[in-house]
């Protein structure tokens, strides 16, 4: 099955994003992002059109070697849940 995910934490991002959902913006927070600390290869996000953050919506973490930017809608495989 593919789904659409919504970017909101790219690989490489030291610090954790938060999705500002008035402004359709991502801002960083000075928290660390724990995806980052402990060496995950991808990015996290949720599945587009079903919900955003803060309202309830579905969390995914996408293995990827892609350099993606918050924001960014991909394409990816559903593989688990």
């Amino acid at each position: 099955m593919l789904i659409r995910v919504v970017v909101e934490q790219p690989r490489r991002e030291r610090y954790r994003l938060r999705f500002d959902p008035d402004t359709g913006s991502f801002v960083r927070t000075p928290h660390l992002a724990l995806l980052y600390d402990r060496g995950f290869v991808g990015c996290y996000g949720w599945i587009e059109g079903n919900g955003a953050p803060p309202q309830p919506h579905w969390d995914v973490y996408v293995c990827t070697d892609s350099d993606v930017q918050p924001g960014q809608r991909i394409d990816a495989a559903l593989c688990g849940v």
